[in-house]
């Protein structure tokens, strides 16, 4: 074989490597895509569609609030924890729907897998308008909490009635509202 065939063997074969190194780039690229379109939130939940599972948060303002009592309106039951990166990232949608819908829809936030000091720093220096804190008892089974950020939707007679997983965003938050009764 002379040298000028090899060398041009060679060449084949580096930019074969390179379009199938090209290709698969552009799989992961497109799959990432995919999952940014899709959230991950549209997943059903065996909770859905049934009655809530009462859960009681100790409130860092401290008092106990449970989901049962608060029957009557719409509840957006959010679990976080404070060292969750997209738990931050949704926070001021939250903070936003909560004081325009405040008489209208309940707000709950659960802190999971957190320190009782690090979730209380957080909720005393953003001032959220709604009560936060550890589930007394843990966090019922039900829901099948795995890692925050998740939120579910219960309607005032108690039903839950959606679920999202990962960070809400206010268009997302207004579409769930509109499920469980409250306003968007």
């Amino acid at each position: 074989m002379s040298e000028t065939t090899g060398m041009a063997a060679f060449l084949t074969w580096k930019r074969s490597a390179w379009s199938m190194a090209a290709i698969g780039v552009l799989v992961i690229l497109g799959a990432l895509g995919w999952g940014l379109i899709h959230p991950a939130g549209t997943a059903a939940s065996p909770v859905v569609g049934n009655p809530a599972p009462n859960l009681i948060v100790e409130s860092y303002g401290g008092h106990q609030v449970s989901l049962d009592s608060l029957q009557g309106r719409p509840v957006v039951v959010n679990f976080w924890a404070s060292w969750c990166a997209p738990c931050r990232q949704e926070a001021p949608t939250l903070d936003q729907a909560a004081r325009r819908l405040a008489g209208q829809v309940h707000f709950l936030g659960v802190d999971i897998q957190d320190s009782a000091s690090s979730g209380a720093k957080v909720a005393a220096t953003d001032g959220y308008p709604y009560p936060m804190g550890p589930a007394k008892g843990g966090v019922p089974p039900a829901y099948n909490v795995t890692a925050p950020p998740i939120t579910f939707f219960v309607n005032a007679h108690g039903i839950v009635v959606g679920r999202f997983l990962g960070p809400l965003d206010s268009a997302s938050l207004n579409q769930y509202l509109q499920l469980a009764g409250g306003s968007s």
